[in-house]
């Protein structure tokens, strides 16, 4: 189990201790002891479930500021862009809040630069978009998090290579770097903070059995 702040260590004492003082109450009174592991269970699913809903309303949260702020700067798009499965999920959170019927999820592909073996990310290999239907339309690439701003600028060159106007394309995330803002200024963002934060958040686990 890894414990990322002070509140779950805090959460873990608590459990140990009160196990323990169960085990102890069991000698004593059985029926009180079993009383009080059944209040211990509740309180383990409750605050289980509580930081469950934390998460989807940190979510929510971030998906309807995006929205507030877009319409401040009177940008509506017309189609929604993602590149990596997790900013496919907050994007079509988003594109519900924005009322966006089109939402395109162009896969990346992951291969090695065989001349200085560093990892690179191509989105879109093989998938065929013509750049010229969004003569006249807005479109909003969508982030969850951007780190190191390589995933997003790969992208931004796919749709642009594609013929997308650059001027028809604004970009939001959630979260990002301080350096990926610098990279990037005029990427909109609710959350700036740091690479040790990003590792910790929902959905960014590395792991997508299911996806």
């Amino acid at each position: 189990m890894k414990l990322s702040s002070s509140s779950e260590v805090l959460q873990a004492i608590t459990v140990v201790g009160g196990l323990a003082s169960t085990v102890a109450l069991y000698q004593w009174q059985p029926w009180l002891a079993f009383a009080a592991f059944l209040v211990l269970t509740a309180w383990v699913a409750t605050v289980r479930y509580q930081n469950r809903n934390r998460a989807m309303r940190i979510i929510n949260d971030g998906a309807s500021e995006l929205k507030s702020r877009l319409q401040d700067e009177s940008f509506h798009p017309d189609v929604i862009v993602a590149f990596t499965r997790t900013s496919a999920v907050f994007a079509g959170i988003l594109a519900v809040r924005l009322k966006v019927a089109e939402l395109l999820a162009i896969p990346r592909q992951s291969f090695k630069d065989p001349t200085t073996w560093a990892r690179v990310l191509a989105p879109g290999d093989g998938i065929a978009l013509d750049g010229s239907t969004y003569d006249g339309r807005k479109v909003l690439v969508v982030s969850y998090i951007v780190e190191t701003g390589g995933s997003l600028e790969n992208g931004l060159k796919f749709l642009l290579e594609k013929g997308v106007p650059r001027e028809a394309i604004q970009m939001v995330s959630l979260y990002c770097t301080p350096a990926a803002k610098t990279r990037f200024p005029d990427l909109i963002v609710v959350h700036e903070t740091s690479e040790d934060v990003l590792a910790q958040l929902p959905w960014v686990d590395g792991t997508y059995p299911r996806l």
